[in-house]
C-alpha cells in the first residue's frame, strides 16, 4: 500500500467513527465513501471523500514532498426551513473528527503537517430534505516514488 494509500485509509477511518453513539451530533459516518460523485437517499446518511491533485512541495531522488488535498463531504436529511442548521453539525463532527483527535495519523506525518483549508455549506436543492456541508484539509508527507 502506497504512503499516499495509507493516508487516504486514515482519513476514511477517522471519519467513520462519527455517530450519534461515539458522541458525535450526526450519524454521517456509518457510509463512507471514497471518490464516490452520484448518492441516492437511501445511502443518507454519509460522508464522502474526494482526493485532490498532487501539490509537490519539493523533490530530492526518489523521494517527492507531496501535499495532499482533501475535499470531506458530510450529506444527511435536514429542516428544509433550516437546512443550515444541520449542515453546521456536520460541519462541527468533520471538524472534531480530523483535528480532535492525534493529528499525526498514528506517526505518519508529523502534526504540523495536517492543514484546514475550510468548509463550505452545499446548497438544498428544492424539494428536497438533504443538505451537505464539507470541509478541506491539506496533508503533506514524504512519498518514496520508487516504493511508493
Amino acid at each position: 500500500m502506497s504512503k499516499a494509500s495509507m493516508l487516504a485509509q486514515k482519513v476514511s477511518d477517522r471519519v467513520g467513527t462519527i455517530s450519534i453513539a461515539n458522541g458525535y451530533n450526526t450519524d454521517i459516518g456509518l457510509r463512507v465513501f471514497r471518490g464516490r460523485i452520484n448518492l441516492v437517499p437511501e445511502e443518507l446518511p454519509c460522508i464522502v471523500i474526494v482526493e485532490g491533485e498532487d501539490d509537490v512541495q519539493a523533490t530530492k531522488g526518489t523521494e517527492a514532498k507531496v501535499r495532499q488535498a482533501y475535499q470531506i463531504e458530510g450529506h444527511d436529511e435536514c429542516d428544509p426551513m433550516n437546512p443550515n442548521d444541520k449542515a453546521h453539525l456536520i460541519l462541527a463532527d468533520l471538524k472534531k473528527a480530523i483535528f480532535g483527535v492525534d493529528p499525526s495519523f498514528d506517526g505518519a506525518v508529523r502534526p504540523s503537517e495536517l492543514e484546514y483549508a475550510g468548509r463550505q455549506i452545499g446548497v438544498r436543492e428544492d424539494g428536497t430534505a438533504f443538505v451537505s456541508g464539507s470541509i478541506a484539509i491539506r496533508i503533506t508527507f514524504v512519498e518514496n516514488l520508487a516504493e511508493p
